[in-house]
């Protein structure tokens, strides 16, 4: 329950409190059902166009403190380690503006869909700025999640999407995602896959 209070605070300096009662209400009020989805991280990537103002890396959370300090009305997704312990993220920018960012989790952390193992690992809580899409901004991260991984001997990386959220489903499934099944979250009941436990 705090952690949907530190979300619904996030969620409130970024997009102010009609869109949190929506928020709320979609996500508490309603019946969400997500696809789960699963890469082995030593297959080949897909190719990518490169853009020379593009740059994705991974950032701390003092830096990531920073940048939220020097940008007002960022996403609830730029406040994930307050919310939900996130401790490990990735950024891009573009012509070094904040453009994007996604969330790296880990069996030591809070996953809301996987019982992780080790040697597995899962993306969440991603967002592009309206302003960025269409840069493959998403894509790219993936990538650089990926190898970051695979240099750690990292060997699964896992990945849940909104069964709505077609333009998501539609970028996981670029880079090389298989669906391997899917949950449903009802109110407060938020089961975890029982697939890889």
């Amino acid at each position: 329950m705090f952690n949907i209070i530190k979300k619904g605070i996030a969620t409130i300096r970024s997009k102010g409190i009609k869109e949190t009662l929506y928020w709320f209400h979609f996500g508490y009020l309603k019946v969400n059902r997500f696809i789960l989805f699963r890469r082995r991280l030593d297959n080949p990537f897909p190719e990518l166009l490169r853009r020379d103002n593009v740059l994705v890396k991974q950032i701390t959370l003092q830096k990531l403190k920073e940048i939220r300090k020097n940008n007002s009305k960022l996403p609830e997704e730029f406040f994930c380690d307050i919310f939900e312990g996130g401790k490990t993220c990735f950024m891009g920018s573009v012509d070094e503006k904040v453009a994007h960012i996604m969330w790296v989790f880990f069996p030591e952390g809070r996953s809301r869909f996987f019982n992780l193992k080790e040697g597995e690992a899962e993306i969440n809580y991603a967002v592009t700025l309206p302003e960025f899409r269409g840069l493959n901004l998403y894509l790219q991260t993936v990538k650089s999640i990926n190898n970051w991984l695979r240099e750690n001997q990292y060997k699964w990386l896992y990945g849940a999407i909104h069964d709505k959220n077609v333009n998501a489903i539609k970028a996981i499934e670029k880079c090389g995602f298989t669906k391997i099944g899917g949950i449903t979250h009802i109110s407060f009941w938020r089961p975890k896959w029982k697939g890889n436990s």
